[in-house]
């Protein structure tokens, strides 16, 4: 598969998390990013010089190579500037808290084979207000997440390392596990909590072996 040209857009913090995570893709190359918080000090001097960096999209998008655009802001008006601004041949992506972790699997088939890749997705992850939790092929659950307590009341050392099928056989991962394809808007109660939720969960795909799901 051929690299993709792409440009990232983001706020703050995850702004840096996201592209180190992207700079381990074999089909992603990053070659601008605008910061709409200004700051790019976590940049390497050596990446200043070969990346673009702006704050203003207009510029992002007036690069003559970029194929993909890759949004992190989850504001409705910066979507829709964004839409208005690329070009027919451009693909946008907008990253959302509900499809954050499968979007960025998508994009790189290393994430979860690269430990100097693992310790930047993790970064996101314990920084995301939404529950995440993940179990490998045979239902192991091997993280959750900080706001996976905080919604459910139930501690990490309580889940990891439980197999998802006892703990929690109704849910969303459960289901998505077994059936192997996402399940979307799932309604049911966190197993171990009287917690309700709404979930959504997809199978994790390396290689073309699904090795669990999110």
């Amino acid at each position: 598969m051929a690299t993709k040209r792409a440009v990232v857009v983001g706020s703050g913090r995850h702004t840096k998390s996201i592209y180190r995570i992207l700079k381990e893709s074999e089909k992603i190359e990053v070659i601008g990013i605008a910061d709409l918080e200004g700051s790019f000090s976590w940049l390497q001097e050596s990446e200043q010089k070969n990346i673009f960096c702006t704050n203003d999209l207009v510029k992002l998008l007036s690069l003559p190579e970029v194929e993909l655009i890759i949004n992190t802001v989850d504001k409705p008006q910066i979507k829709e500037q964004l839409k208005n601004l690329k070009t027919a041949n451009v693909e946008l992506v907008n990253v959302v808290p509900g499809s954050f972790l499968q979007t960025l699997l998508q994009f790189s088939e290393r994430l979860l084979k690269s430990e100097k890749t693992k310790g930047g997705l993790w970064e996101v992850l314990n920084a995301v207000q939404d529950a995440v939790e993940i179990v490998d092929s045979k239902g192991i659950i091997n993280y959750t997440n900080p706001a996976f307590t905080r919604v459910t009341g139930i501690a990490r050392e309580e889940r990891v390392g439980k197999n998802i099928f006892e703990v929690s056989p109704n849910g969303a991962l459960a289901s998505s596990l077994l059936r192997q394809k996402p399940v979307v808007g799932y309604r049911t109660k966190v197993g171990g909590s009287d917690v309700e939720v709404i979930s959504n969960a997809s199978p994790i795909v390396i290689d073309g072996e699904i090795i669990g799901a999110v």
